[in-house]
């Protein structure tokens, strides 16, 4: 539920930054001042409304098309070609900024970066530097624990489709959000990556390569465009995804029946919703649209998640040592016992 109850607040915060980022670039073009908001404060109230807004659709009680996620799919999976596609040909046409190799000097870590180890000699090790680094890449994996929200709709057979929808995960999470962070050092002049397009790299490189302003300008807006409608979605999925968790545990008398009671009117676990969104909202209130804050909360969740799980199923496997239905390829045996090399 930690992981979840932030899963909304954090993709709803990122849309908002894209959209906060567009608005003060084009704010910046027009020569309107003005017309410029606070990229956080902007982020927070944008996923305050988009949070209240599918808290009224579930509460009405919405119906999930796969196809409309089909459609959306599609129209990710167009701007995602014409990004790598437009950066390799401004890589060719103009060059790009070193990547520097992953040591100690030149890796440089903020306060909020090392948490706990702040002042540690830890830090000083290469090794332990890019563990640091890994540790904070580990909300890239938020696509595969989406699966755990969804896997009771999956249609049969369930285990080819949640194999073929991990795979699938997986060659976006390797061709888009690994390639975006490598194309944004290499073409986003650092000062400005740092300090103008931290909080949105895809704008950041949509508005660095090659080409006139005008059609720079336009891909910006259809990314924003995009990544906004994927993010508010995965405020919903958050909420549908919790709904089912505090049900399952409602009816296993773990919680107050209350909670369970249908609306009077539409029929839907009126009360489990709300209480999902009041705690995403007050989530929202106390970060203030922070998206580090956000993001270290959430893989510091994910990895908790992950041990706790890990643990469960060890305890499993004394408690009930029959075989299982499925197990992870790559075991071999030693003396009679069966080690895993991949852990399910």
């Amino acid at each position: 539920m930690f992981d979840y109850i932030l899963t909304g607040p954090i993709s709803g915060v990122s849309a908002g930054l894209y959209l906060a980022g567009l608005i003060n670039e084009t704010a910046d073009l027009l020569n309107s001042p003005g017309t410029k908001v606070n990229p956080p404060y902007f982020a927070a109230l944008f996923t305050i409304l988009v949070t209240l807004y599918f808290w009224r659709k579930n509460i009405i009680g919405i119906h999930e098309s796969s196809q409309k996620a089909l459609r959306i799919m599609q129209i990710t999976t167009v701007m995602v070609v014409i990004l790598i596609v437009w950066c390799i040909i401004t890589v060719l046409q103009r060059g790009f900024n070193p990547i520097p190799l992953p040591t100690v000097a030149n890796i440089h870590f903020t306060d909020e970066a090392v948490g706990w180890l702040k002042g540690s000699a830890w830090t000083q090790v290469s090794f332990i530097a890019i563990l640091i680094g890994l540790g904070h890449s580990v909300l890239a994996m938020s696509g595969e624990e989406s699966l755990a929200q969804v896997n009771r709709e999956i249609a049969s057979p369930k285990l080819r489709n949640l194999k073929r929808a991990g795979f699938i995960i997986f060659v976006y999470s390797l061709l888009f959000t690994s390639l975006v962070s490598f194309f944004a050092v290499a073409i986003i002049p650092d000062n400005e990556r740092v300090h103008v397009y931290i909080d949105n790299l895809i704008g950041g490189l949509a508005m660095n390569v090659v080409g006139p302003l005008p059609l720079r300008l336009l891909f910006h807006a259809f990314v924003v465009v995009v990544g906004t409608v994927i993010l508010s979605g995965a405020v919903n999925t958050a909420i549908v995804g919790s709904n089912g968790v505090l049900n399952r545990v409602a009816e296993d008398g773990v919680l107050p029946d209350w909670l369970r009671n249908p609306h009077k009117k539409f029929g839907t676990s009126a009360h489990i919703i709300t209480m999902i969104v009041a705690l995403q909202i007050i989530t929202i209130i106390l970060t203030r649209g922070n998206i580090q804050l956000l993001g270290d909360a959430y893989a510091f969740g994910i990895i908790w998640s992950f041990a706790m799980q890990g643990l469960s199923v060890l305890v499993l496997r004394y408690k009930q040592p029959e075989e299982p239905e499925w197990k992870v390829p790559l075991n071999f045996r030693i003396g009679g016992r069966e080690f895993p090399l991949d852990w399910d």
